[in-house]
């Protein structure tokens, strides 16, 4: 896993759990982990 890589999955990561907790069920339909 290159440092590009890694660097996407942590701010995938962040962003979506900033999305859900700002709006929880707005991102029901975004659930895909």
């Amino acid at each position: 896993m290159t440092a590009a890589t890694g660097l996407l999955l942590v701010l995938l990561t962040l962003v979506r759990r900033v999305a859900y907790s700002l709006m929880p069920r707005g991102m029901s339909s975004v659930q895909s982990s």
